[in-house]
């Protein structure tokens, strides 16, 4: 069975697991989770010349990219907007391709299911993040309103899982701290420079790095990239899709040093907007693809 099917199989198993409640998911996954993360991943960059030449740059996502992003050898590339596309996303920076989306979503699904309580701790955040992410604006921002239970955190974030287990469900802050440590991997998350002040931009434009005992070995970081299928307006933004950012094989950056390429800057309620901006950004523009509808809560 190659890898494709294999994880395809094993997600099968924990969707239904999924369906029957939080016990019956965590068996499974236990069960399961040494045969399944015991292949090694990749611990080097796909490039951009490494990608099908069919692959093009994601013209949203270059009108939106920050300026305060010093890293020039970076490019977005299109992703398929269906609610896979943060792992579809970090399957392109693994593998080359989005084929494996779903390896990615079940492994993310093992680290959060097995270790949920780490992720009700602030310390996690405190010691994963560049910018020492608020455990609070990571939880509210990334429970639905459907899974939230009043006064329990851990059932909520139970709940959560339970509903992100299925594919095409749209991924969130939690998402990107579980990939990470399951993938032992540092990710530069890069955020358009918005007007938004329901938004901590500080949070979602950072490095999020491994945390020391699920840190075995490493690579060079993956960078993905918060953005919009229509959008380019920067006043009360908000993303709904995610691409990866890849480097030109002849870049001069070293994408192994331990500090993200990016600038130093303060975070105000007053970004400029952006400079290619037009008048009336949603004239004339696609309508959303209804899978990859924005976020729900403070994003």
């Amino acid at each position: 069975m190659d890898e494709i099917k294999r994880w395809e199989s094993a997600h099968s198993i924990i969707s239904k697991a999924a369906r029957e409640g939080w016990n019956s998911l965590k068996f499974q996954i236990s069960i399961r989770e040494k045969s399944l993360i015991q292949g090694v991943l990749p611990i080097t960059n796909v490039k951009l010349s490494d990608l099908s030449p069919s692959v093009r740059e994601d013209s949203k996502s270059r009108l939106l990219f920050p300026k305060d992003v010093s890293h020039e050898n970076l490019t977005p590339i299109e992703v398929l907007g269906d609610g896979n596309c943060f792992f579809r996303s970090i399957s392109n920076s693994l593998f080359g391709s989005e084929g494996r989306h779903v390896e990615c979503r079940v492994r993310c699904m093992i680290e959060l299911v097995m270790n949920t309580s780490r992720y009700l701790r602030q310390d996690t955040y405190t010691d994963m993040s560049s910018n020492r992410a608020d455990m609070h604006y990571v939880l509210e921002t990334s429970i639905s309103d459907e899974a939230r239970v009043s006064d329990d955190m851990t059932k909520s974030l139970q709940n959560e899982i339970l509903r992100s287990v299925k594919n095409g469900y749209y991924s969130s802050l939690i998402h990107l701290y579980a990939s990470v440590n399951a993938l032992n991997r540092r990710i530069v998350t890069i955020f358009p420079s918005i007007q938004n002040v329901t938004i901590n931009r500080e949070v979602h434009n950072q490095t999020v790095r491994p945390l020391p005992q699920t840190s075995q070995r490493n690579g060079p970081p993956l960078f993905i990239m918060w953005t919009h299928t229509s959008n380019t307006n920067l006043i009360n933004w908000r993303p709904n899709h995610f691409v990866s950012c890849h480097e030109k094989s002849d870049s001069s950056q070293e994408s192994t040093l331990e500090d993200p390429p990016l600038k130093k800057h303060k975070v105000s309620d007053d970004f400029p907007a952006h400079s290619n901006e037009p008048g009336d950004p949603d004239k004339d523009m696609p309508s959303k693809d209804p899978d990859e509808q924005e976020m729900p809560g403070v994003y």
